[in-house]
């Protein structure tokens, strides 16, 4: 596995009553090359697992290890080299362009001057292209809709080119069509080049297309996690969501969910 945890526990005072929330992760792990989403109501604890990946947060107890390499032995620019994330919120205070924003993506590889050189120019180049956001590249990404920020956002984390791509939320601010055509260029690029895709998303549609394994997080513990053909299903999604909902199997690798109306329960 690329990426593997044990005996994870991590937790914090916060919300409206400042309960106390732990997150508590046994023994779970993501094998290279897969697509993976992560789903689970609001609060679950989903975004505190990536940043506990990410090394954004540090657990009270527990290892992970990326590469068969625990996190906390990476020095930061070689762990910005195995893992590229896309948060879920985005602000900047700085008005830099689209292409300065992507650029970013490139500075793990970058000399002690911080100048990018061909390869990087390539790179970034190509990333515009893919997400179809070339045109707006010397437009301030302050001055960019909720979508078109997303894209750039996601374009920076493909140039930079690590292996493994967390993302919380990625569809977040985007219409039907940049959903679609964003999973799909992530998926392409995980065949091409072998990524390691870990997507936190409450896209049930999303996950049963273009996901191979699924986790459903409840309350800080991953209670269900499998092949998404075998987890995917009425009962896991009434017992985690609390709805009613019927999945649709197109073929082996394509679920597609319909969640019912109350009424028709």
């Amino acid at each position: 596995m690329i990426i593997k945890i044990n005996n994870l526990y991590f937790s914090y005072q916060g919300g409206k009553q400042n309960n106390q929330f732990k997150l508590t992760v046994d023994d779970w792990g993501v094998n290279k090359g897969a697509f993976f989403s992560l789903l689970g109501p609001n609060g679950s604890g989903k975004s505190t697992l990536l940043k506990l990946i990410l090394r954004f947060i540090k657990p009270a107890r527990g290892n992970i290890f990326i590469n068969g390499v625990d996190i906390q032995d990476y020095k930061r620019k070689d762990l910005a080299k195995t893992i590229a994330y896309v948060p879920q919120k985005i602000s900047s205070a700085f008005p830099y362009s689209v292409y300065e924003t992507v650029m970013m993506g490139r500075t793990p590889y970058m000399n002690f001057m911080g100048f990018e050189n061909e390869e990087d120019r390539r790179i970034v180049k190509h990333a515009l292209e893919i997400f179809e956001i070339d045109h707006i590249k010397h437009k301030g990404i302050n001055e960019l809709s909720g979508g078109e920020l997303q894209r750039v956002m996601i374009a920076r984390a493909v140039a930079q080119n690590a292996s493994i791509i967390l993302l919380d939320e990625p569809n977040a601010h985007l219409d039907i069509e940049h959903q679609v055509s964003i999973y799909g260029i992530l998926n392409e690029l995980r065949i091409q080049k072998q990524i390691t895709i870990l997507t936190v998303t409450h896209d049930l549609n999303l996950a049963g297309v273009y996901s191979d394994y699924i986790s459903f997080m409840v309350n800080g513990r991953i209670l269900i996690s499998g092949n998404k053909k075998d987890v995917l299903n009425e009962k896991n999604i009434k017992d985690i969501f609390k709805v009613n909902a019927e999945v649709i199997k197109y073929t082996d690798d394509i679920l597609n969910v319909l969640v019912k109306p109350d009424k028709l329960n």
